[in-house]
């Protein structure tokens, strides 16, 4: 899938610079929105892990918290948020999938 995704935008790319042209690039969301990357994005990083390096585990079991949050970092200009709720850490245990989604 991700190869997949990787040629169209390359082909894209190519064909862009080819025809001299500038190709209004988005990604699909759900809901029928779209992002627009033709311009800078900024993202907002809430990590809710409870080893997160950033913020210490700050929101873990907090949702009111999280939420709050989040909307801050909209107001403060993030185009979208990435909820981190599996640490990257090496030696990070894995979370199981109904645990993320809690």
């Amino acid at each position: 899938y991700n190869e997949t995704i990787g040629a169209i935008w390359n082909r894209m790319l190519q064909e862009q610079e080819n025809n001299n042209r500038t190709y209004v690039q988005i990604l699909p969301l759900p809901r029928g929105r779209v992002l627009h990357l033709n311009q800078t994005i900024v993202m907002g990083i809430l990590n809710v892990t409870p080893d997160s390096f950033s913020d210490g585990g700050n929101y873990r079991g907090q949702v009111d918290i999280a939420v709050k949050e989040a909307l801050q970092m909209i107001e403060d200009g993030a185009d979208i948020i990435d909820i981190g709720g599996e640490s990257t850490r090496p030696g990070a245990k894995e979370v199981a999938i109904d645990e993320e989604k809690e």
